[in-house]
């Protein structure tokens, strides 16, 4: 079955004769309404799919990922959460770069514990590092922007999959046309003399195709396409764009491993879209308004206060008005 739905999908609406997919006309057929695609015959032409879905498939997967052989790869239909679900097979012994995607997600978290929204078709995945083992001498402070690096990756990725520029709120969010579109949450152990972590697992939702109207999120979250937006090869589109944002993700950062160089640093900051705004600071119990003047080489926020007390803002949140 895969074969055939692989063939038609990659014609990306196209018909494709019954002879070129040899099986007998019944056979494809079954195969069609077994699948749950939408599809149309026609005697002369053959077979085309009019209406995609937006579903992982493994060998999609592979085929977009830069040295698959390294991967070992879990695709989920539901899960409560990526992120859950490598904690225990990280303990059950799993290999480094141990790559969980889903479907949907009963209980996917962001940052502060808050409630994660995934709904069908898009994108939820975790990829796990294990930085003690990547490489001697490794220190904590050498993963701590890993999830800066992820939003690089997402953006990265958005843009040579779809064309479209997706920008960051600091620290990791990613937002198109004024809409938050994904969030990133890292989770990790440190190692017992606490000089390194055991584990770091980066898990990405990216909202592919989406429709928040009458949610509790309409006027914040937004989607790559919207519902009347969605491409025919949109099942294409989210394979790879689920596989060139691990590609980024392992380039920028191995072993989870921050390279923290100047082109990376020069790249994040020309991605912020908060810089020169006026914002909301919240820092513990604390929140007050401020302006972002700037970006330190270190990642951390160069905020100014009313009174025009300069502060360096290491971490905490920023709200804006879009």
């Amino acid at each position: 079955m895969q074969d055939i739905i692989s063939i038609l999908e990659a014609k990306n609406g196209k018909f494709v004769s019954g002879e070129k997919l040899k099986l007998k006309s019944e056979e494809i057929e079954k195969i069609l309404n077994e699948s749950g695609f939408k599809w149309e015959y026609n005697q002369r032409k053959g077979y085309r799919i009019t209406e995609s879905r937006a579903v992982f498939r493994s060998e999609l997967l592979k085929n977009y990922l830069h040295d698959s052989d390294r991967y070992t790869l879990f695709v989920l239909d539901s899960v409560d959460s990526t992120n859950n679900f490598l904690k225990k097979k990280y303990k059950d012994g799993a290999n480094e770069y141990t790559l969980a995607v889903a479907e949907t997600q009963s209980a996917g978290r962001g940052r502060m514990n808050r409630r994660f929204i995934s709904p069908e078709n898009g994108i939820y995945f975790s990829l796990l590092f294990t930085p003690s083992k990547s490489a001697s001498n490794t220190k904590a402070a050498d993963t701590v922007n890993i999830t800066a690096a992820a939003a690089v990756a997402v953006t990265d990725a958005i843009k040579k999959v779809t064309g479209l520029r997706a920008s960051i709120k600091w620290v990791n969010d990613v937002f198109l046309e004024g809409k938050k579109i994904c969030g990133i949450l890292t989770e990790s152990s440190l190692s017992s003399d606490g000089g390194s972590f055991d584990y770091v697992i980066v898990g990405i939702g990216v909202n592919l195709v989406a429709d928040f109207s009458g949610t509790e999120v309409e006027n914040i979250a937004g989607g790559i396409y919207g519902k009347n937006s969605v491409p025919p090869d949109i099942c294409k589109i989210k394979n790879r764009l689920t596989a060139e944002i691990v590609n980024n993700l392992v380039r920028l950062c191995p072993g989870g491993i921050v390279r923290k160089t100047k082109p990376f640093v020069k790249k994040y900051r020309s991605k912020l879209f908060i810089i020169g705004k006026n914002v909301t600071v919240l820092r513990g119990s604390e929140e007050y308004e401020a302006k972002i003047t700037g970006l330190s080489d270190d990642l951390s926020l160069i905020t100014e206060r009313k009174n025009g007390e300069k502060e360096i803002l290491y971490s905490g949140e920023v709200r804006i008005k879009l």
